[in-house]
């Protein structure tokens, strides 16, 4: 609850799709819609790299890890391909 909390405060959106293997990153405050993703722009690399940091601090904290992570891919994907809908088990 600490990061979203963190995240709205800042008015930022900050988040990696897996799916695509793209990080997404929003000004909230200049861009309510998310239209414009700002990942790769210098003007925002400073606050990319502390969350990037951040991120990786609490995932070191709370015992996060890659394997966590192509865990969960591969149940999602499973679990996509035996859906009729082909919707993501997450919805």
């Amino acid at each position: 609850m600490a990061q979203c909390s963190l995240l709205y405060l800042l008015r930022i959106l900050f988040h990696f799709y897996y799916d695509i293997n793209q990080w997404k990153f929003y000004d909230l405050k200049n861009d309510p819609h998310e239209t414009n993703n700002v990942y790769k722009e210098d003007d925002y690399a400073d606050v990319m790299k502390s969350m990037k940091r951040k991120l990786k601090e609490s995932r070191k904290k709370h015992g996060d890890t890659q394997k966590n992570d192509d865990r969960f891919l591969k149940n999602c994907l499973e679990a996509t391909q035996k859906s009729s809908f082909k919707e993501s088990p997450l919805n």
